[in-house]
């Protein structure tokens, strides 16, 4: 692929100073900073950029490619610097061995360019006009004082301060801006600082004293990390290119951080729909457990231009009507890139071609200027439908810069031309919609939150400077908005922008984390858009996104109600939610799709004849109905368990509707907290509940058998035929069980080799008026699918299992007996009450023994969860993840022999799947055993999860 020459000023170091002067188009510096002499390392070699991921003709592998290219690479004798998703950076020993690779390239479809610099320098224009430096400036420094104003100094009251909780700062730093009152011990070089530029260390910049733009920038947002979260421990970078970020966030999750704020202005580097290398960067860190936080940027106001491409003479007329083929500024430029995203996907032979020209000119009389930079892409050959300028460019007095733009080739009916404009602004034909579809910003992934100001903070709207969304992809931008304008210390006045914004919520999610309610990465990033106040257009917007972001009261010093309980069975389930609105139950405010990580607060005390004291924990099943993702789904104790901390229900592909039985723990509140990482709806069917019962009791105890007993099998037990849709069929009961004695009884039902998708429902003999209000669980065409469940007995102490298909279709079920609830005529006894836990994972192979083979078994310790070594049963949530082949688990007392039954069954391969299971304990343990059945494989079959949510007494 031949060279792209768009960027052809110097990188050759990250420590040149950008000098601002009021003569003809100066270069300001920013996008590259340096000498001339672009991507000499300062060693008499030349850096380059080797790009892998772009819309090429025939789709390639980049790992395969980046293996292909440091081949290359090592025979023209260089080396590769670093690597980043989509983008090797590497050093070649003079320009021809460049062209080598440049001639190579065109057959391996790869691109090769001089370094970029990703991020903006937040520039002060001391030659602007007053007004305009006003309004510039506010634009980047951060303030302080936002505690009162989220509600932070109540967390600080109740002794949460973000202590033991670490927040990488990705900006531009000198320290002789820092004062250790306002920000803290000097942070040390390589320890809790780091600058990287074409993969060599440039820490020393933070500590020599020289501003080379912008430097007071990122101390004035450790200004406001301190003020929200004066416990946290704060770890500075900064990243000149791709590779560079990759590097620096690896070194950043080397030191534990658990959450990013970064407050900078990107070039573009993707299509504004998520895709691009910095968000695949965010993406990879936020796999890694960090959350990323994001201003939203401040390009709502004069900075956005976006129109559909018209032509005039062969070049870009701009607006929506007319031939001017000049784009004014209103002062120095510092563009974000010219892009025309329709083209990213296409072949290079079908993209448009353009070539950008900057032109400084008397005002007001473009024609008569002079060309003081140009980009010049080949599409074509393979580049990006981007252009991008080297630096910024500030015009002399009484001129202006201008912007052309020169179609090359290519049809350009379907060409949208989007310019940002990180400097002074654009003069015309600008909007705020679609501003947003910036790197990072137009993430969609649930652990990064870009963050939008509201401005002033005593106020409730969204600042005009605002970035806002759609993203290119048409979802909403940004994802929160908070408040920002504060008195900085660094800059001894009021700023504004989203850049103060951000770190307002990277701090307050630090606060969370050190009250423990949630784990860092995704769950943080729901967590955050859960507590936000709706405000402009109801739902969420392309202004706030899921709203203003604001602390809930800090949790408090109440714990998990752990009162030994008995249970309480409904006569027959009960629906309690249903979201889906054509099929609405529970309260209004819950109705609608989910939003990923929306959590809903579901009230239960109070509700179906629940009373309003005494509650411990419910009984329910849980259903994830029309998930558009992979996803889990999280029942809680509300305000009392970590969001991500475990999980309920699984769903291993879109669309699926799946059943999970939980006991869930009731919060001091008298409610419940599900939440989804997926788009979706969710239905809740309460079986019974748990009620405070401190003296000995006869009712309402569980009482485990000696071995669980398979009593349904329509496979291989008379009856032997599959339950068919409408059908009722009575469950035999277990031998050696005195009827009189029971009040519901504990299973596990399994579905298995359904002829059609459809549900089935365990009920109590007799009441055929609970059919269809319920179900147990849901299966698939073909699928296999097990749940827990407690079911009240009917007048002769059994219970039954009805079914529906589609097209009459039918299943075979399994019943497996795991004990029983006792009923008045039971002994009087203190053992087998509930006490609820705050729900943990006990085990997860996949941070620990690894995937489990074919038969292997494991002990499970729930006493680090808080199961006493007396308990006689366990509450436990098993999930096999990644099933290499179908199969099942089973689970037993570690002191017992293994029963000839299952709790878990999944039957193809890939799934993900979760099923409730109550298992009988030994000394606190349960021991599970995976199979796949006749296959007998020696591969690993999956890994096990086992998450514990209480115990019985």
């Amino acid at each position: 692929m031949p060279r792209s020459s768009s960027i052809t000023a110097a990188l050759a170091a990250f420590s040149a100073l950008t000098a601002l002067v009021a003569a003809p188009a100066v270069a300001i510096g920013g996008s590259t900073t340096g000498d001339s002499g672009a991507g000499n390392a300062g060693n008499g070699t030349i850096t380059v950029e080797v790009l892998i991921d772009d819309s090429v003709d025939a789709p390639i592998d980049p790992t395969v490619a980046a293996s292909d290219v440091a081949r290359q690479v090592a025979a023209e004798g260089g080396q590769v610097v670093a690597t980043a998703p989509g983008v090797v950076l590497v050093e070649l020993p003079d320009e021809a061995a460049v062209s080598r690779l440049d001639r190579a390239g065109s057959h391996d479809e790869i691109v090769v360019r001089d370094p970029v610099l990703v991020d903006v320098r937040p520039e002060r224009l001391p030659e602007a006009p007053d007004e305009l430096l006003g309004w510039l400036e506010r634009f980047g420094p951060t303030t302080g004082g936002a505690e009162g104003y989220i509600g932070a100094d109540d967390w600080h009251d109740a002794g949460f301060t973000g202590a033991g909780v670490k927040i990488g700062v990705i900006d531009f730093f000198d320290t002789r801006y820092w004062n250790a009152a306002e920000h803290g011990a000097l942070p040390v070089a390589n320890v809790t600082a780091r600058c990287v530029a074409l993969g060599s260390d440039c820490s020393s910049e933070f500590f020599d004293g020289v501003d080379r733009g912008g430097e007071q920038h990122g101390v004035a947002i450790v200004e406001i990390l301190r003020d929200v979260a004066p416990g946290a421990e704060i770890y500075l970078g900064q990243a000149a290119t791709t590779a560079d970020y990759q590097i620096l966030v690896d070194w950043f999750a080397s030191k534990g951080v658990q959450i990013i704020s970064r407050s900078l202005g990107s070039r573009y580097d993707g299509p504004g729909d998520g895709r691009g290398a910095l968000n695949d960067i965010a993406a990879a860190a936020t796999a890694r457990g960090i959350t990323w936080v994001n201003s939203g940027g401040n390009n709502g106001e004069r900075r956005y231009y976006r129109q559909p491409a018209r032509l005039t003479n062969g070049w870009v007329a701009f607006g929506p009507t007319g031939a001017d083929t000049y784009l004014d500024f209103r002062g120095c430029v510092q563009l974000g890139g010219i892009r025309w995203a329709a083209d990213w996907d296409l072949p290079a032979a079908q993209r448009t071609d353009y070539d950008a020209q900057l032109i400084e000119a008397p005002t007001g009389s473009p024609a008569s200027g002079v060309i003081v930079a140009t980009s010049t892409a080949r599409q074509r050959d393979g580049a990006r439908p981007l252009e991008l300028f080297d630096s910024g460019y500030c015009p002399a007095p009484d001129s202006t810069l201008y912007l052309r733009l020169r179609h090359v080739v290519g049809d350009t009916s379907n060409d949208v031309i989007e310019i940002t404009d990180y400097g002074s602004g654009i003069a015309e034909y600008t909007q705020a919609a679609y501003s947003g579809s910036v790197p990072i910003v137009d993430s969609d992934d649930l652990g990064v939150v870009a963050v939008a100001a509201i401005d002033p903070p005593f106020g409730t709207s969204v600042a005009a400077y605002s970035s806002q969304g759609p993203t290119n992809d048409g979802r909403e931008a940004p994802d929160l908005a908070a408040v920002s304008g504060f008195t900085s210390a660094v800059y001894g006045s009021v700023f504004s922008g989203t850049s103060a914004a951000a770190p307002v919520v990277a701090a307050a999610a630090a606060l969370v984390l050190d009250a423990g309610i949630t784990d860092p990465g995704d769950p943080l990033g729901a967590y955050l858009r859960n507590h936000a106040i709706d405000r402009g257009e109801p739902g969420v917007d392309q202004r706030y996104g899921y709203g203003q972001f604001v602390l809930p009261p800090p949790p408090g010093s109440g714990e998990i109600d752990d009162r030994p309980a008995v249970f309480e069975p409904l006569a027959v389930p009960k629906r309690v939610l249903d979201t889906r609105p054509n099929h609405a139950i529970g309260p209004i405010d819950l109705i609608g799709e989910l939003w990923p990580g929306e959590t809903l607060e579901l009230p239960v005390v109070s509700v179906a004849g629940l009373p309003t004291d005494g509650v411990t924990a419910v009984a329910v099943n849980i259903v994830s109905a029309g998930a558009d993702r992979p996803s889990h789904v999280q029942a809680f104790p509300t305000g009392r368990a970590a969001l991500g901390a475990f999980s309920n229900l699984n769903i291993d592909r879109a669309g699926q509707t799946r059943a999970n039985f939980a006991v869930v723990p009731v919060g001091d509140d008298g409610s419940i907290s599900i939440n989804s990482i997926a788009r979706g709806h969710i239905v809740v069917d309460l079986l019974g509940w748990f009620r405070a019962a401190p003296n000995a009791s006869s009712a309402g105890r569980f009482v485990e058998l000696t071995e669980p007993k398979r009593v349904m099998d329509s496979r291989r037990l008379a009856p032997v035929r599959p339950l068919v849709s409408g059908e009722v069929r009575t469950v035999p009961t277990p031998a050696g069980v005195d009827i009189d004695l029971v009040d519901a009884w504990v299973v596990t039902v399994t579905a298995t080799r359904a002829t059609d998708d459809g549900w089935v429902q365990a009920i109590p003999t007799g009441r055929r008026d609970a059919i269809a209000a319920t179900s147990t669980l849901n299966v698939a065409a073909g699928d296999t699918v097990a749940n827990a469940a407690i079911v009240p007995v009917g007048s002769d102490g059994r219970i039954a299992l009805t079914s529906f298909f589609l097209d009459e279709g039918s299943a075979d079920v399994i019943v497996d007996v795991t004990g029983y609830i006792t009923s008045d005529d039971a002994p009087v006894s203190g053992d087998g009450k509930f006490v609820a836990l705050r729900p943990g994972r006990a085990l997860d192979s996949r941070r620990s023994i690894g995937a489990l083979t074919d038969r292997q078994a494991v002990t499970v310790d729930a006493r680090p969860i808080g199961v006493p070594a007396t308990a006689s049963g366990i509450v436990w949530n098993a999930t096999i993840a990644g099933a290499a082949r179908p199969g099942h688990v089973t689970g037993w007392a570690d002191t017992a022999t293994e029963p000839s039954t299952s709790l878990l069954n999944w039957s193809t391969p890939g799934s993900t799947r979760a099923s409730s299971a109550i298992v009988a304990a030994g000394v606190g343990r349960s021991r599970f055993r995976v199979e796949d059945g006749p296959v007998d494989a020696t591969s690993p079959l999956g890994h096990l999860v086992m998450d514990v949510f209480g115990y019985f007494t």
